[in-house]
């Protein structure tokens, strides 16, 4: 619920009583600044109206598998692929076969940390144009120079404001396109 909150959602609870089951609901914002979303087609789908962030290969690698869904989930609300990866090792391996164009990575993982992947994402996989989002519950000028000498793009702190995910995608699409 905290990490909910947290990106500005709220968790809803409702239950017709003992042993009937539960069902959650999940709601976090939306803002989508500076694009209009097209009304849905005749078969139900919604697209995006033109201006609108294009469908991005996305990878997600957090230990921190709630923070992965989560951030998986909002990513997907708008429009984007993601797949993801809980450690240094599954990561290097999810960017060879996935082939992402920008990847939100944490710094602290199991295996390989978050600067050695995107060391080798660089450097091994040749991934020049894949944009790398370093994602650290640190923000010194150290810890960003640090982010930067590995090869990330941007360094930014967690949690991450659902609100930057719009022109966090602009970004990256501009790297990889």
């Amino acid at each position: 619920k905290d990490l909910v909150r947290r990106h500005g959602g709220v968790v809803e609870a409702q239950s017709a009583g003992l042993g009937q089951g539960s069902t959650f609901t999940v709601r976090f914002p939306l803002e989508v600044t500076g694009q209009e979303v097209a009304p849905p087609s005749p078969d139900g789908e919604s697209e995006p109206a033109s201006g609108a962030t294009q469908a991005r290969r996305i990878l997600i690698v957090d230990d921190n598998i709630d923070a992965a869904e989560t951030l998986a989930m909002m990513l997907e609300i708008l429009g984007q692929e993601t797949r993801q990866a809980h450690d240094g090792n599954a990561a290097l391996q999810a960017a060879k076969e996935y082939q992402p164009e920008i990847i939100f990575m944490d710094i602290g993982l199991p295996g390989l940390s978050g600067h050695e992947v995107a060391v080798r994402v660089r450097k091994d996989l040749g991934m020049t144009s894949t944009y790398l989002i370093a994602l650290s519950g640190y923000g010194t000028d150290e810890d960003r120079r640090k982010s930067m000498h590995a090869g990330f793009d941007l360094h930014l702190v967690k949690p991450l404001d659902p609100a930057a995910l719009p022109g966090l995608l602009a970004a990256g699409g501009r790297r990889a396109g």
